[in-house]
């Protein structure tokens, strides 16, 4: 594994202004994130798969992402998408996080 700020340095990848970073990594997200600090400190808005359902062993949880990004000035403003289970309730968000 490597940590997103370091690859993004090693590639010597120039980024534009308002990065949007979206993250799909199977309950790793606070984990992918907590390696992409400076990164976050340039992006405008993440986008963040939340399981809300326990899926993967030591997964991140919805509180975990969020205070997190909280961290880095990112408030949570709903969800882009989501996935509900067949008795109704909700077991998957797309989360979406914008720097103040």
């Amino acid at each position: 594994m490597t940590k997103l700020d370091d690859w993004l340095s090693k590639e010597q990848i120039k980024l534009e202004e308002e990065i949007l970073i979206k993250l799909d990594v199977q309950g790793y997200e606070d984990r992918a994130l907590r390696g992409a600090t400076r990164l976050l400190q340039k992006s405008k808005a993440v986008i963040a798969e939340v399981n809300l359902e326990k899926f993967y062993e030591d997964q991140a949880t919805f509180w975990n992402i969020a205070i997190l990004l909280r961290e880095y000035g990112y408030d949570y403003v709903g969800n882009w998408s989501q996935s509900i289970a067949p008795d109704g309730h909700v077991i998957l968000i797309d989360a979406v996080f914008v720097r103040k």
